[in-house]
């Protein structure tokens, strides 16, 4: 948060929005590339489908009574280097008149 907050004193506000949506997309792509490598995104995949069917779950039923089983953690990831990806992409693409 405070990263970001950074980013939009310098871009401004609503650039900073859109800073944000692109280091979203970023950090979603960068977990993938991270979880590839390492050799675990079989266990991010059924994480993430907990997660889904958690959510799904939860709005179809109420809280009560739900418990998520998933396979434990499929590791860390610098976010910092998403939110840097993200705000240099979403500038590029800016510059070039693509957004």
């Amino acid at each position: 948060v405070k990263l970001m907050a950074m980013v939009g004193s310098f871009i401004g506000t609503w650039a900073a929005v859109e800073a944000v949506l692109a280091s979203l997309i970023a950090g979603g792509m960068l977990a993938v590339v991270l979880s590839l490598c390492s050799g675990r995104l079989p266990l991010m995949l059924r994480n993430v489908v907990a997660l889904f069917r958690g959510t799904v779950l939860t709005f179809a039923t109420g809280p009560a009574g739900l418990t998520i089983q998933g396979g434990g953690s499929a590791g860390r990831m610098p976010y910092g280097l998403a939110i840097a990806l993200g705000t240099i992409g979403y500038l590029l693409l800016e510059q070039l008149g693509m957004i």
